[in-house]
């Protein structure tokens, strides 16, 4: 549904992580923040 309205859409599963993934895995959020921000 996100692929209708935006060019680029990523879906990641973050380990360790639910509905609070700041709290629950901030390293992993950090990381793949950063990896995204840097792949655009």
């Amino acid at each position: 549904m996100m692929k209708e309205v935006a060019k680029s859409v990523k879906f990641l599963c973050l380990a360790q992580a639910g509905h609070w993934l700041a709290e629950e895995n901030p390293a992993g959020l950090v990381e793949a923040l950063l990896n995204f921000d840097r792949a655009n």
